[in-house]
């Protein structure tokens, strides 16, 4: 027979002590999926993405930050992040994380979505999270920006400041005709 104690389920992993922190006041994740531009299957439907979302606490739309994952084979998986946290808890933003094309853990089809010329659709990917972010109430579709730590790793390539407007720009042109 063993016991566990009541830290060794928490969000912080097992067999971790918490020290001085309230494990109440961590944002928790949550997962959601998002459209994305191509179509799959018969009959065509969008192919839906996942991302993680930590939404503060506080009323009205926030600015959201995007964690965009080190690759181009990883994936981003909740856990704790002491940075994600002060963004949230202490500054008021939203952090959301995707899990773009070519990211693991999702088979062996969606890890080669993204491989050679099929590169950039993961930046478009991208574009198409600027878009559901965008028809979000919740968030503040004006104060959206990418998280610099781990933007020059995104698939193992900097992403040009070009491709990023780009993104964005094709992300506003919906944001009109989505929120009418």
């Amino acid at each position: 027979m063993s016991t566990t104690s009541s830290t060794a389920s928490s969000s912080v992993g097992p067999r971790s002590e918490p020290g001085p922190l309230d494990l109440n006041t961590l944002t928790k994740p949550e997962l959601v999926h998002y459209p994305t531009w191509d179509r799959i299957g018969a009959p065509r439907r969008a192919r839906m993405l996942s991302a993680y979302v930590y939404r503060p606490r506080t009323a009205g739309p926030c600015p959201v930050v995007i964690d965009i994952h080190g690759g181009p084979e990883s994936q981003y998986r909740p856990g704790w992040d002491p940075f994600v946290q002060f963004l949230v808890n202490e500054l008021g933003y939203a952090v959301v994380a995707p899990n773009v094309r070519g990211s693991s853990g999702y088979g062996k089809s969606f890890l080669a979505l993204d491989n050679g010329v099929l590169r950039e659709d993961a930046v478009r990917d991208i574009g198409s999270l600027l878009v559901w972010i965008g028809v979000q109430p919740q968030f503040d579709r004006d104060r959206v920006r990418r998280d610099g730590r781990l933007l020059r790793r995104l698939h193992g390539a900097r992403i040009p400041g070009r491709v990023w407007r780009a993104a964005a720009r094709a992300a506003s042109t919906c944001w009109g005709s989505a929120t009418s």
